[in-house]
């Protein structure tokens, strides 16, 4: 198999073959997990068939400074990666169901405003204590207004995600099967789709 070491930046990608005296048409991609960045390719890769690896960055850092490697630039991380993979044999990667991609974009847009909401909410408030102009309370005003309805709107794009796919459906039935969780409910599917990220479990509020 080949393994192709693949270094991921905002901008661009750098690639580096380490040829096993394969085929050619046996590929195997290793990558380092870059945030957001990486996500897009590898997901293309292995939809097209392709054996993927996503692996720790500190990985392969200490697999470089095994091998003598002091400087660093994006090609010289490609080639090291392409040595790592074929060394170590990384496990390879597994994209998410397309119908788990979505959700989670959608949870994290919902997250996103609800967070604008708050913190527009918690101007008003101040505002409305330091008796700020018209002007700027009408604005504030109007801002949570279209922020409660996107809000609405995705929460309504969420359910009919779910309600679409049988397996969303039964985990959110699983879910909403214990009457206390109550209002943490979108929380919960946030923490359980790897949206969210707590170091403490998250505690519903009761009233």
């Amino acid at each position: 198999m080949n393994t192709i070491g693949i270094d991921v930046s905002k901008a661009k990608l750098d690639g580096s073959l380490k040829n096993t005296g394969l085929a050619m048409v046996e590929h195997h991609f290793v990558m380092k997990a870059t945030g957001i960045y990486h996500q897009q390719l590898a997901t293309f890769l292995a939809d097209a068939g392709a054996k993927v690896s996503v692996v720790n960055p500190a990985q392969v850092k200490f697999y470089a400074q095994g091998l003598g490697v002091r400087s660093k630039n994006d090609k010289k991380d490609s080639v090291v990666s392409a040595g790592y993979g074929f060394k170590e044999n990384p496990k390879v990667w597994q994209p998410e169901a397309p119908e788990i991609r979505t959700l989670k974009v959608l949870l994290a847009r919902f997250d996103g405003i609800e967070k604008d909401l708050q913190r527009e909410k918690n101007r008003q408030e101040k505002a409305v204590i330091s008796l700020a102009p018209d002007e700027v309370i009408n604005s504030l005003t109007l801002m949570i207004e279209q922020l409660e309805s996107e809000q609405q709107r995705l929460d309504k794009l969420i359910e009919d995600h779910i309600n679409k796919h049988d397996k969303l459906r039964e985990n959110k039935a699983l879910l909403e099967s214990n009457p206390a969780l109550g209002a943490a409910m979108r929380k919960l599917v946030q923490i359980c789709f790897g949206v969210l990220k707590r170091q403490k479990p998250y505690q519903p509020q009761t009233t």
